[in-house]
């Protein structure tokens, strides 16, 4: 019996990349005092809501 999910990457990898990519944008911001533009905050809240969807999503 083949697995149908086997050709799809793992939700997971996405989702541990967005969350790295926001963190280093944070921390960046935090940290060495980087400033972000509105954009750039909202992409941030666009990545969280994304990752929010796809965890979401796979619950059903």
């Amino acid at each position: 019996m083949l697995d149908e999910h086997r050709d799809r990457p793992p939700v997971e990898a996405g989702v541990v990349r967005a969350i790295g990519v926001t963190l280093v944008s944070v921390i960046g911001a935090v940290w060495f005092g980087d400033r972000l533009t509105w954009a750039q905050i909202g992409g941030i809240a666009l990545v969280a809501a994304g990752v929010l969807a796809l965890e979401l999503g796979r619950a059903h």
